[in-house]
């Protein structure tokens, strides 16, 4: 896969929405808000798993 590398701006956005996630649910404006972020652009999702995965990785 030769997939170019996510600009800065989106990992950091994604990495707040998972600060945000792992301190407790999303209540619904937040939940709506998420999902209007990551239907923006394609790039958003995959954002959001690497910035998951990148925050698991850190909790060990």
């Amino acid at each position: 896969m030769n997939q170019q590398p996510l600009p800065p701006d989106l990992i950091e956005t994604a990495a707040q929405w998972v600060v945000r996630q792992d301190a407790g649910e999303l209540n619904q404006i937040e939940k709506a808000e998420l999902a209007k972020w990551l239907a923006q652009d394609p790039r958003h999702a995959d954002a959001l798993a690497f910035a998951r995965q990148t925050w698991a990785a850190l909790a060990l």
